[in-house]
């Protein structure tokens, strides 16, 4: 199911745990369909994210997405993500443009 459908069957709540699912994508470019938000939150160790009527909260291993009593007008996503226990692999040295 693509996210931004907006299937009647899907709301904000059920949306926004899709969107952190492995290899989930909104058929973006193809060199990075599936390469987002579950990257992220795999390496946070808190993390919010509110759209619309829906929040998804983690803390730990522990991820949980439930429906708010207001719309959130927008997106707001908080990370919280320890650079000293990423891999030295994984980062980068500097950046060209």
């Amino acid at each position: 199911m693509w996210l931004m459908s907006r299937d009647t069957n899907y709301n904000d709540t059920v949306m926004i745990a899709e969107a952190v699912e492995n290899n989930f994508t909104t058929k973006s470019t193809d060199h990075n369909k599936g390469k987002g938000l579950d990257n992220l939150i795999s390496q946070a160790s808190k993390a919010n994210i509110l759209s619309g009527k829906a929040m998804l909260y983690k803390r730990g291993t522990i991820l949980t997405a439930y429906d708010l009593d207001f719309d959130f007008r927008g997106t707001l996503i908080y990370f919280d993500i320890d650079l000293n226990a990423l891999e030295d692999d994984e980062m980068l040295e500097e950046f060209s443009f």
